[in-house]
């Protein structure tokens, strides 16, 4: 069996693209719920979308694409949400990997990834905010008591 086929000059592109948003020197800054943090979720929606899987943005701010026909895919991913000044590929490696790979698993014809982009992974509100909710480790309700951890004085 050869290996999966991924399209490297579509996943450098895509990684690049995704390093413009909020992009500040060597890094980025997209502080969760931040302007350049929706605009990277909304980037990465139309991404999947291209991709042909199903665009799921949660009440907790997390994107997911979704198979159209898989059943019990694999979860893959991470985060686009940044420390101030953060390295372009923290997270975003992760994000962009998953898209490609669903991406080139859907072209040979076996898509069985999901890709997920958790918010707050950088805890300007709380530490891991998007995958504790998905998870059950945190409600919604603890979640709307959580504040800003004074993270935006540096932005």
């Amino acid at each position: 069996m050869d290996g999966l086929k991924v399209d490297t000059d579509r996943f450098l592109s895509d990684l690049n693209e995704l390093r413009q948003i909020g992009q500040v020197n060597t890094g980025v800054v997209r502080p969760a719920f931040s302007a350049t943090d929706i605009e990277a979720r909304k980037w990465l929606v139309g991404k999947i979308d291209q991709a042909g899987l199903s665009p799921v943005v949660t009440k907790a701010g997390n994107v997911f694409g979704i198979p159209k026909a898989a059943i019990m895919p694999i979860l893959m991913g991470s985060h686009t949400d940044s420390q101030p000044e953060g390295g372009w590929l923290d997270g975003s490696l992760g994000v962009v990997a998953a898209l490609e790979v669903a991406r080139a698993s859907a072209e040979e014809g076996s898509c069985r990834v999901a890709v997920v982009s958790f918010q707050d992974e950088e805890g300007r509100f709380g530490a891991l905010t998007g995958s504790r909710i998905w998870t059950g480790g945190l409600s919604l309700d603890d979640a709307d008591g959580l504040r800003d951890a004074d993270f935006h004085v540096l932005w």
